[in-house]
């Protein structure tokens, strides 16, 4: 029998952080995500790291190591959500926002205002000290849906013309933004400090959106 799609998916997202040396074991049994100074931790990284069968190999260095895990990851989203177009159609992207990608949250349809916000405390230094900088999310990999054109919402039926749905955020002829579906917080090893980033990061989304608030996973 074969293996389902996102049963396979899983297998090669997992294979993919033993080749790629994400996920690997020192010689004294220490996996690469494991707290060293924290014995539960040490434990815990260790059965998963035997079940999925990691090598002893040397360690990368946490930034280069957290990147491949966010690049991995987003490769595993993009193959199994966009098979599931049958249960939620539509023009689905998946990004991973790395430094290199042009792509930001105020690029939403959700968080635009963001970007309007910013340019007033460039031009008026002085509300920084009021409002900060931490509206400024930076999600390491969303789930986008794209815009779409009224030939494809008319399709079945004639829906809509230029008289209505003037403010639809779905609608492309509105100049709009795509819809930010869902925000991924990808974190190879879980510290402290890193739990709290993702948890400010998630109350920011929470708290400065307009409209729908996008899921939100950790």
């Amino acid at each position: 029998m074969n293996s389902a799609l996102i049963a396979e998916a899983r297998k090669i997202y997992h294979q993919s952080l033993i080749e790629n040396k994400v996920l690997t074991l020192t010689k004294d049994g220490v996996a690469s995500n494991a707290d060293s100074n924290n014995t539960p931790s040490k434990i815990i990284a260790k059965i998963i790291a035997d079940n999925l069968g990691a090598k002893i190999d040397n360690k990368l260095k946490g930034q280069t190591a957290g990147t491949l895990f966010e690049k991995i990851t987003a490769q595993f989203i993009e193959s199994t959500f966009t098979s599931l177009k049958h249960l939620r159609p539509g023009n689905w992207r998946i990004a991973n926002l790395g430094n290199q990608n042009s792509l930001k949250i105020s690029d939403f349809a959700q968080y635009e205002h963001l970007s309007y916000l910013a340019d007033i405390i460039e031009k008026h230094k002085q509300l920084s000290t009021v409002l900060g900088n931490d509206y400024m999310i930076s999600p390491d990999i969303v789930v986008y849906r794209e815009l779409c054109e009224d030939e494809e919402i008319n399709c079945e039926e004639f829906l809509i013309d230029d008289s209505i749905c003037k403010m639809s955020d779905l609608r492309k002829k509105n100049s709009g933004k795509p819809i930010l579906h869902a925000s991924i917080s990808a974190k190879w090893t879980m510290r402290s400090d890193r739990a709290q980033n993702s948890r400010t990061e998630a109350l920011n989304l929470i708290r400065n959106r307009k409209g729908h608030l996008p899921h939100i996973a950790l």
